[in-house]
């Protein structure tokens, strides 16, 4: 089939090459070129590479499903997954996507006001089908191949160390009450924990690059945050706790700004947590770079922070979020007159506008 229209897409090309005799070349150049892609194009889309996403919903709370993703780095920046594609549910629970994906993303499925499946991935072509069985609507995944075997584990990873009862109560209640050195030591063996349940659930296999990336990095920044976290609270409550600088250790150049890591929601949290501690720690130590006779304003100083400690693309990940929460506080005005209607751009515009930045 590709053959075939790539000869047809040669011979036009040469009809319109001899026409360069009488008309201008560079025109007619250009229009064959474009002429041969848009038809090696058109040979090539096909509904058997289509992405699928597929199964049955057997206690459904609305009549349709949605997916949802990342659409632009704005949505990625501001982790902000948005509704792209919609599935009516028949009587008998069944539901069907399919998706002109272009790049591999995370991905949710919402029906109603329930998150079916959270943070799953999926590649283009894939081919995936998802059971939510019982009325607390637990997913299953049924297909073979790499997508099913991937989700499987993304499910059984959530299920093992956010959802199981002792769990929860432990990581989400119990860490509260840790003093600085039980905290690094629970932080690391769950750690560690989950890279052997990683490899123990791949035992022999081989992932794609990108759901290899994609599964490690949810494990590594998802620690990271974790420390950051328990620092962060530590230091609401008034607390003291002195951290070494061990206990920062993976806050290297190459972790902070990773580019296989944009896919993954742990590591964008991770990067504005980031710029958070170090605000807080050099308000701690006095050592912030100010004039002290102006009232010192957070959101800007974190704004000077990214710019200085962050290169791009990695420090609009946290400059949108600083500027989006600074227009977004919960006053009179952003009731009455919303920003979330403006562009990225456009807000950081009126942020510098608004505080007279450089």
């Amino acid at each position: 089939m590709i053959g075939n229209c790539f000869i047809a897409g040669f011979i036009l090309f040469l009809f319109l090459v001899n026409m360069i005799k009488r008309i201008s070349y560079k025109a007619i150049f250009i229009s064959a070129v474009h002429v041969v892609a848009l038809g090696l194009t058109g040979c090539n889309s096909d509904d058997s590479t289509s992405t699928i996403i597929k199964g049955t919903i057997q206690f459904p709370p609305a009549d349709k499903i949605y997916f949802y993703s990342l659409a632009d780095s704005t949505d990625i920046f501001l982790e902000n997954k948005t509704a792209m594609d919609s599935s009516a549910i028949d009587k008998n629970g069944n539901y069907s996507f399919s998706l002109p994906l272009k790049n591999a993303c995370a991905f949710d499925l919402v029906c109603g006001k329930k998150n079916l499946a959270n943070n799953l991935f999926i590649s283009p072509g894939d081919k995936l089908k998802i059971i939510f069985s019982s009325r607390s609507n637990d997913a299953h995944v049924i297909s073979s191949g790499d997508a099913g075997k991937y989700n499987s584990y993304l499910i059984h990873f959530l299920d093992t160390f956010y959802r199981a009862a002792s769990i929860r109560e432990e990581y989400y209640i119990g860490t509260n009450y840790m003093d600085i050195q039980q905290f690094t030591l629970y932080n690391e063996r769950r750690k560690q924990m989950q890279l052997d349940f990683f490899d123990n659930y791949f035992k022999g296999d081989s992932p794609k690059k990108e759901l290899q990336d994609y599964a490690l990095n949810t494990i590594h920044y998802g620690i990271a945050v974790d420390r950051l976290m328990y620092i962060g609270k530590k230091r609401m409550k008034g607390e003291n706790v002195i951290a070494d600088s061990s206990y920062f250790a993976f806050a290297t150049p190459s972790f902070v700004e990773n580019k296989d890591a944009f896919n993954c929601p742990a590591y964008i949290r991770f990067l504005n947590l980031y710029i958070k501690d170090m605000y807080e720690r050099m308000v701690e130590r006095e050592a912030l770079p100010r004039d002290k006779s102006v009232r010192l304003i957070p959101a800007v100083e974190k704004y000077k922070l990214a710019m200085q400690l962050l290169h791009k693309p990695f420090r609009d990940a946290v400059l949108y979020n600083i500027i989006y929460n600074d227009m977004h506080d919960v006053t009179e005005n952003a009731i009455v007159n919303p920003q979330v209607k403006l562009s990225p751009d456009s807000m950081m515009v009126l942020f510098i506008r608004k505080y007279s930045l450089n």
